[in-house]
C-alpha cells in the first residue's frame, strides 16, 4: 500500500516525455533549465562505435528509489541521446521516451524522470546517440527493479514568491517555497495557462539542489503571465506537487521613451530593473532611449573570472543624425536586484555584482569607479556612465585571486 504522501505513479498508458536542457555557458550551476533547448549540430551517422556507454542502472539492480538517476557516458562529439523505459522487455504499450540534449564531450549525462516510476517493479531500458535526427542502434537491454512501495515522500512544498502576478525584474526569478528537510532536489514547474497547471501538463521547469535559497528560472517569454508550481524529491521519490498555484509576468522585453536635450528625461524597464536619468544637457538632440533585456549576451558572453548573474540588457540611442554611442556628459543608471535573486545565485551581498560593459572588443567591469556607488539595504548599483551598448551583471568566481588583475583593465 502507498501511503498518504506517495505520488501517483507512471501508469501503463504510452506516455512520451521529452526532456531537454537549454545550455548557456555563463548560467550558474544552481540550478538546469528544463524545457527549452538548442538543436545541437550532429555528426552524419550513427554506427556500432556511438554507442553510449551505460553507468547505472546496470543490469539487474535492486534499487532503493522509486525515481532513479538514469546515466551514462556520451560517444564523443555526440549532444544527443535517446533513451527507452518500459516495463516490458519488448518495449511495447507503456514505453516512456525521452531526449536529452547537451553539450558535446561533457562526460557522464545524467537524466532523472518528473515522475516516480511503479515501486517494486521491473522496468527495462536501453539508451542510443542520435546522430542527424535519427537514433542510431540501441544499446543493450538493462534491466533493474524499483524499491518496495511503503516509502515515505517529502512532504507536499506549498509556493510562496513570485505571487499574485506581480511582474519579476529581470527574465531569471527566484522561486521561494517551503521545503522537506529530509528532500535533496527540487523541481519548479512553470505553464503558460491555469488551465495547463491545474492539469500539470505543457510546463517547463527548473531543478535545484540547494536547500535554503531560492531557485532561480529563466522565462523566455517577455510581458506573460506564468503560473507555477513545485515539488521535492528524497532517496525515496518525488513529492505530490505543491496543490498551491501561483503565478507572476514576466518583463516586457524593450521599453522607449523620447528626451529632449534641453529636459532630459528618465527610462525604466518594465519591472524596474534598470532605471536611467538623462540631466538637461547631456543629449544634444532629441533622442529616442530604448532599453531591452536579453537572454543571452548581444556579442559573446563573459570571460573567465567572471560569471553570468542575473541580467543582460542594451541601451540604445537614436536620433534624426543617426545612433550615437557617446553623451556629452554621464548618465545615471540605478540596477536594481532582490535579496531571493541573489540568494539563488550563490550570493549574500550585491557587493558581489559587478556591472560589465562590451566596449566593441572585450567585456570591461564598471566598477570600481569613482562616481558609482552600491547601496546593500536596497540591494542596488549605481552607476554613472556615458555610453550607450551592452550590459551584464557578473561575479568574479574568486575575488581574493582576481581582483587587482580586473581593476587593472
Amino acid at each position: 500500500m502507498f501511503t498518504s504522501r506517495t505520488l501517483p505513479v507512471l501508469s501503463g498508458m504510452l506516455v512520451l516525455l521529452v526532456f531537454s536542457f537549454f545550455w548557456i555557458d555563463a548560467v550558474p550551476t544552481y540550478g538546469a533549465e528544463t524545457g527549452q533547448f538548442l538543436v545541437p549540430d550532429t555528426i552524419a551517422d550513427c554506427n556500432n562505435s556511438t554507442q553510449p556507454t551505460v553507468v547505472q542502472p546496470l543490469d539487474g539492480a535492486q534499487l532503493s528509489t522509486i525515481a532513479p538517476a538514469f546515466q551514462w557516458n556520451p560517444p564523443v562529439d555526440v549532444q544527443e541521446e535517446r533513451m527507452q523505459l518500459s516495463t516490458s522487455p519488448d518495449f511495447g504499450i507503456g514505453t516512456v521516451m525521452s531526449s536529452l540534449f547537451h553539450r558535446p564531450n561533457t562526460g557522464i549525462q545524467t537524466l532523472r524522470l518528473s515522475d516516480n516510476l511503479i515501486p517494486d517493479t521491473t522496468y527495462y531500458w536501453k539508451i542510443a546517440s542520435v546522430c542527424s535526427s535519427q537514433p542510431g542502434p540501441y544499446s543493450t537491454v538493462y534491466s533493474f527493479r524499483t524499491a518496495a512501495a511503503g516509502g515515505i515522500l517529502p512532504n507536499q512544498p506549498r509556493p510562496s514568491t513570485p505571487s499574485n502576478g506581480v511582474t519579476t525584474l529581470w527574465a531569471y526569478a527566484p522561486f521561494v517555497f517551503d521545503r522537506d528537510l529530509e528532500a535533496t532536489e527540487y523541481q519548479v514547474r512553470k505553464y503558460s495557462s491555469l488551465t495547463n497547471a491545474q492539469m500539470n501538463q505543457a510546463w517547463n521547469g527548473c531543478t535545484g539542489t540547494l536547500k535554503t535559497s531560492p531557485i532561480s528560472c529563466f522565462s523566455s517569454s517577455y510581458g506573460q503571465t506564468q503560473f507555477w508550481r513545485v515539488q521535492q524529491r528524497n532517496a525515496y521519490g518525488w513529492s505530490e506537487i505543491s496543490a498551491q498555484i501561483e503565478s507572476f509576468r514576466t518583463p516586457t522585453q524593450t521599453v522607449s521613451t523620447t528626451i529632449s536635450a534641453q529636459n532630459g528625461g528618465q527610462l525604466t524597464t518594465d519591472g524596474g530593473a534598470v532605471h536611467i536619468e538623462i540631466p538637461a544637457g547631456v543629449l544634444t538632440d532629441t533622442t529616442v532611449l530604448t532599453a531591452s533585456l536579453q537572454k543571452t549576451a548581444a556579442t559573446t558572453a563573459p570571460p573567465f573570472p567572471y560569471r553570468f548573474v542575473a541580467g543582460y540588457f542594451q541601451l540604445q540611442a537614436s536620433t534624426q543624425e543617426g545612433a550615437p554611442d557617446l553623451f556629452q556628459q554621464p548618465y545615471t543608471m540605478t540596477v536594481q536586484l532582490s535579496a531571493d535573486l541573489l540568494s539563488s545565485f550563490g550570493l549574500e551581498s550585491v557587493e558581489s555584482i559587478n556591472m560589465l560593459f562590451y566596449n566593441g572588443q572585450i567585456w570591461r567591469p564598471l566598477f570600481p569607479c569613482s562616481e558609482c556607488s552600491v547601496d546593500v539595504p536596497n540591494h542596488q548599483l549605481r552607476i554613472r556612465f556615458n555610453k550607450a551598448g551592452d550590459f551584464l551583471l557578473a561575479v568574479l568566481l574568486d575575488k581574493s585571486v582576481y581582483l587587482p588583475f580586473v581593476m587593472s583593465n
